[in-house]
């Protein structure tokens, strides 16, 4: 089979390579290797491919370098956004690794998109992201048979990734009999690696349709269902490979399917006509073209072209091969009925098609040129013959789009010239055969190089001419898919950008990875800018970049004329601001019209005719008039002879014949002053006509602005499987926080160099991390043999942060400018997510020295809890003290008011004796005086002596009874007293019980205090001890963190190539060239001299003075010698070299003499030789 349209993706897997592919699986680099480069974020693959419109979906990156770091996904649309998927709750939330949540606004149109993943090391490169209207399955694992097939439904999508080698996934589905089902797989269009292989199978197990390969490296399956029933899908990869980058997307549906359009092109911002050829169109003619053996539809539709843009059209996957071609995308839209994207391009001429029957030589079809016409390989031996008429000295280019019109077509033409005699009889001159068109940009990585051809052809003659345009396998193949487009318009340069990130690699590794735009700080980067140069454009191409972040900058080189690729330097400073940024690169290139430049070079040509023609009539002007001088001059001769011989007659004929011949020979000086005349006419018409070609060159050229498209390689080449490089839709670019190894700066951006003159260009080397290996140092893009230039590669120790980098323009070198770059190599020790790991190092001595605080916070809340506990028992103790005083003291007021009862008693009872016995003893005396008186009055003695004795018993009673009375009054006076005092003590008894109450009540508070303080130590050794537990958990914690980050910041030696900035070379002509002889084979003694003499030799006709001055390399000192000065006269001089007597012993190469001459400004020239120092 011929081209295809992605001809780097492999149609076929050997059981080597199998073998090969599955060990490189289980590949793991060796801990002492060489890392290729420092790590950024590469994303290879996620799952789901794709969602509908309108719903949130769990997307993941299932494969990728630094996915584990990666915070956020950025998708080219607006609508289209993502959030990490959260697991826990609250604060304790956090995001799951590589999990998001991605949602689709309703309004995002149908299409793919592309999808970025950012994280810590930066912005990936871009994966295809498909978004669809249908509703969406997932395959739910496992479903390797039918028996296990994943449930969907008729017009939807199933996702799925075939996981392993010689996996199968299955599906089913309920459909109805007559409907014409499209079951479309799509996986190498959405940059998975599956090479789909697709089958539909009834529900007795019959397989009805079955597809791959067959769209665009994908599988379409077309089927009318035979019966109503259920329905099963069965997708594999072809080589049976298997892997999470082996993702598909089947669509299930009876919505339409473009195959082509014809014509393929429609001129831009116009509406034009266009039949659509595919499957379920509505309203549709059948036709009787088929598509893989199934029969397609008509239609024909009105399409509006949008203006033409830079911009690539919104759907389709573009391949590398496809950098220049202009379209955009249409689909058939009717109702709710919606179809799959296609191209339609841009035509640059007026737009045609092909009309069958034109197989033949005497079915030629007659265009007209300049035109763009489409047709069909549509048959195998199908044949294409057009004829067109053009006029000598037109320019056209003539191109076949095939391969980078998105089929399988390869493409070429023949050109023949017909001429015809006076009979009519046709002959035939081949003018070219063209193929393939071979040029590459840049190589295979990124190849350009495309199997359409192309030719620049310049009519050599008015007539007609013949173009065959056929198949290059013609004779074995033939598609009504092959479309083509063929174009013949004039010539028209212009160009096309593409901005390219690759892998850094060493100076002269042309081999080409995947790459990302990720600037460390203190960092220089290269950018492959691609310069696709349509029709022979070789003008400069001015470069501009928008969008740059803070801090991040670049040097406005424009791209020489001669080259297709430049290399941007980029560079960050130490404070560039950390985050991702889209830029937009444009280049500029000031285009002139070629037909301008052949009508230019045609008026310049004729002047050059006419002024070469006016300086041969003004020589012979001058012939004859030296002719008619010389003439004149025999005159004189011929009448001296006459005078001299008057009397003969032959001195007289010769003076006739003389004068004739003079007057001749004035009348050809006026004939050759008209001749002369009529040429400085013609050469000022030339002039006028030059000038006139000058301004209308001037005014036809005009600035042309293109945006950089930009570049990615999908895949890189593996186990011999060729790389896949396609176009993206944007550039990123990200600056992260992580110092770069070092960054190299050219101190001169701008360097004249005469031919002969060395030059030391100072280099500045930043280092942000300590280097392991010295930097090697070579000038990128120095071409040695025809540039003439020397630039000796140059090693910079580890530490080195300054040095000189020598560059020498031979005396032979062509004058011209040069921009260059300086390319390095070393090695350092990277240490991955190093300030993360001394981060959690701090945070690990932090809570240390927090554990400590914590056990002795503890051990002052255990002193604590101890000096509270005794404080309890203390004032437990003296609350008891305080119950026991208040007890006995109620107990004694008990005591006292029992006896104050007894003595108020006692009181009572004698105060009543007191009273009954002053009663008794009124009463007695009241006796004593009755008897007194009755014994006074007594009528016997008897009875006045038993009177008396009664009166003398009463007295004596009555004295007994005061006795009593006196007793009783004293033992009351006694109980009053006593009373008195027990009332006294009971007051007193009261007040103690008073102060005992209130040093209970105090006790009580104290306890209540203390216990209060206790329970407040306990809780704090609680605390305490809870924040020891704490403190020593997050410290484990942080020791298990420490030791994956150590892990994970595990020293690993790695090997950068970081480019420096650009310098420009200027090399002028030397106006004299110098050579030096030293002295002594070149040996310098110590304190000693040495002379060395210099020729000078002067060129072409310079002939001013030149001043000689002893030039040392940087950093050899301790060497002089006095200046010279030679007149124009002089070529020798000797200059003396003095030694100083510390003078290091060692060899000193490249000392020159330098030669200072004022040409336009100073010219410097360099004489060089060794010197070797002894002692």
């Amino acid at each position: 089979m011929g081209s295809c349209l992605n001809p780097f993706r492999p149609r076929q897997l050997s059981l080597l390579n199998f073998a090969l592919l599955l060990c490189g699986l289980f590949l793991v680099p060796l801990s002492d290797q060489i890392i290729a480069q420092l790590p950024v974020t590469t994303l290879r693959s996620v799952a789901p491919l794709g969602a509908q419109a309108g719903t949130t979906v769990e997307v993941s990156i299932t494969s990728g370098d630094e996915a584990g770091d990666v915070t956020r996904l950025l998708f080219n649309h607006p609508g289209i956004t993502a959030q990490p998927k959260m697991e826990g709750e609250g604060e304790a939330a956090k995001p799951v690794p590589q999990k998001f949540l991605v949602n689709i606004a309703p309004d995002v149109p149908t299409g793919t998109y592309e999808v970025r993943a950012e994280g810590f090391f930066g912005v990936s490169n871009p994966r295809r992201f498909d978004i669809s209207s249908l509703k969406e399955f997932q395959e739910a694992e496992p479903n390797n048979s039918f028996e296990q097939a994943t449930p969907i439904e008729l017009e939807s999508v199933a996702n799925g990734v075939v996981h392993a080698a010689g996996e199968i996934d299955c599906f089913k589905f309920d459909a109805k009999q007559g409907q014409r089902l499209l079951a479309y797989a799509r996986a190498a269009q959405l940059d998975s690696r599956l090479n789909a292989v697709l089958e539909i199978y009834d529900a007795n197990g019959k397989r009805i349709g079955f597809a791959r390969n067959n769209k665009k490296y994908d599988a379409l399956v077309d089927v009318v269902l035979p019966t109503d029933g259920t329905y099963f899908l069965k997708i594999f990869d072809l080589q049976f490979l298997g892997s999470v980058d082996h993702g598909y997307r089947i669509s299930v549906s009876t919505k339409p399917y473009i195959d082509y359009v014809i014509p393929a092109s429609v001129p831009a911002g116009q509406t034009s006509e266009v039949t659509l050829y595919g499957r379920n169109l509505p309203g549709g003619t059948p036709t009787d073209q088929q598509a893989n053996g199934r029969p397609l539809d008509m239609l024909k539709v009105q399409i509006t072209a949008p203006e033409k843009t830079d911009n690539l059209p919104a759907n389709e996957l573009f391949y590398s091969s496809q950098y220049d071609v202009d379209g955009f995308t249409y689909r058939f839209q009717q109702e709710n009925l919606v179809s799959n994207p296609v191209t339609l391009y841009f035509a640059d001429a007026p737009v045609g098609f092909e009309q069958e029957p034109n197989d033949t030589l005497g079915e030629a079809q007659a265009i007209t040129v300049p035109g763009e016409y489409t047709g069909q390989f549509q048959s195998t031996g199908d044949s294409d013959y057009y004829t067109f008429e053009a006029k000598q000295g037109d320019v056209y280019f003539v191109e076949v789009y095939g391969q980078r019109n998105g089929t399988d077509a390869d493409p070429m033409f023949v050109i023949e010239q017909l001429s015809y005699d006076a009979e009519g009889k046709e002959s035939v001159k081949r003018i070219t055969s063209q193929d393939d068109q071979p040029t590459e940009l840049l190589g295979p990585a990124f190849s350009t190089k495309t199997q359409d051809p192309i030719f620049r052809f310049e009519v050599p003659a008015t007539g007609k001419y013949r173009l065959l345009v056929r198949d290059r396998y013609f004779d074995s193949r033939g598609q009504a898919e092959f479309v083509y487009r063929l174009a013949v318009r004039p010539e028209s340069p212009d160009f096309k950008l593409i901005a390219v990130p690759l892998k850094t690699k060493p100076m002269g590794d042309a081999t080409a990875e995947t790459g990302t735009l990720t600037l460390r700080k203190g960092e220089n980067l290269e950018l492959m800018l691609l310069v696709g140069r349509r029709d022979s454009y070789s003008g400069n191409v001015n470069i501009n970049v928008e969008g740059l972040p803070a801090g991040v900058s670049y040097e406005l080189k424009p791209v020489p004329g001669n080259a297709n690729q430049f290399r941007m330097i980029l560079s960050s400073s130490v404070e560039a601001t950390v985050g991702t940024a889209q830029l937009k690169i444009t280049g500029t290139a000031h285009i002139e019209s070629p037909d301008a430049n052949r009508h230019l070079a045609a008026t310049q040509a004729t002047l050059k005719q006419q002024q070469d023609a006016e300086q041969k009539q003004q020589a012979e002007l001058k012939a004859k008039q030296e002719a008619a001088s010389a003439a004149n001059q025999k005159i004189e001769a011929a009448v001296a002879a006459v005078k001299a011989k008057p009397e003969e007659a032959e001195p007289q004929k010769q003076l006739i014949a003389t004068v004739q011949a003079a007057a001749a020979a004035e009348q050809n000086v006026v004939t050759a002053q008209t001749a002369v005349d009529v040429a400085q006419k013609a050469v000022a018409d030339a002039q006028a006509q030059v000038q006139q070609a000058e301004t209308q060159k001037q005014e036809q050229a005009h600035d042309v602005v293109r945006i950089a498209r930009t570049g990615t390689i999908a895949w890189n080449t593996m186990n011999n499987v060729p790389v896949i490089p396609r176009l993206a839709r944007s550039l990123y670019l990200s600056v992260i926080d992580e110092p770069a190894p070092y960054q190299l700066k050219a101190e001169e951006t701008e360097i004249t160099l005469y031919q002969g003159q060395q030059h030391y260009l100072p280099i500045q080397m930043a280092i942000g991390t300590p280097l392991t290996g010295n930097v090697e140092l070579n000038v990128a893009g120095l071409d040695t043999k025809n540039q003439k230039l020397t630039a000796e590669a140059v090693t910079f120790n580890a530490t080195q942060s300054a040095g000189h980098f020598r560059i020498y323009a031979a005396a032979d070198a062509p004058e011209a400018e040069y921009t260059y770059y300086l390319k390095s190599k070393s090695t350092f020790d990277y240490r991955k997510h190093l300030a993360r790991l001394l981060n959690l190092q701090k945070q690990q001595a932090d809570q240390a020295e927090a554990i400590k605080q914590a056990e002795a916070n503890l051990s002052a809340a255990v002193a604590k809890v101890e000096e509270t506990t005794k404080g309890v028992t203390e004032a437990t103790n003296a609350k008891a003290a305080a119950d026991q005083q208040l007890t006995a003291s109620q107990e004694k007021l008990k005591e006292l008011q029992a006896a104050l009862t007894t003595a108020q008693q006692r009181e009572k009872e004698y105060a009543q004796l007191t009273t009954d016995l002053s009663t008794v003893s009124q009463q007695t005396k009241a006796s004593l005086n009755r008897i007194a008186e009755l014994a006074k009055n007594a009528n016997n003695e008897e009875l006045a002596n038993s009177l008396n004795a009664t009166s003398q018993q009463t007295d004596l009673s009555l004295k007994q009874i005061q006795q009593a009375i006196e007793a009783a009054q004293k033992t009351l006076q006694l109980a009053k007293t006593g009373t008195i005092n027990a009332t006294q003590a009971i007051e007193n008894q009261n007040t103690l019980i008073k102060q005992a109450e209130v040093l209970v009540q105090t006790s009580q508070k104290n306890l209540e205090t203390a216990e209060a303080n206790k329970q407040a130590a306990v809780t704090g050794q609680q605390q305490a001890d809870a924040g020891v537990k704490a403190a020593q958990a997050t410290k484990a914690s942080l020791d298990e963190q420490v030791k994956a980050a150590e892990a994970v910041s595990k020293p690993a030696k790695i090997e950068i190539y970081p480019p420096s900035n650009y310098f420009k070379v200027t090399i002028k002509p030397a106006p004299a060239k110098l050579t030096a002889t030293v002295a002594d084979s070149g040996q310098l003694k110590q304190g000693g001299e040495v002379s060395v003499k210099v020729t000078l030799a002067r060129i072409e006709n310079f002939k001013g003075p030149v001043k000689l001055a002893l030039a040392l390399p940087p950093g050899k000192t301790g060497i002089t010698s006095e200046p010279v000065e030679l007149t124009p006269e002089q070529t020798e001089a000797t200059l003396i070299l003095k030694g100083a007597a510390d003078l290091p012993e060692g060899d000193i190469s490249n000392v020159a003499i330098r030669g200072t001459a004022e040409t336009d400004g100073p010219a410097h020239f360099d004489a060089l030789f060794n010197l070797k120092v002894i002692k």
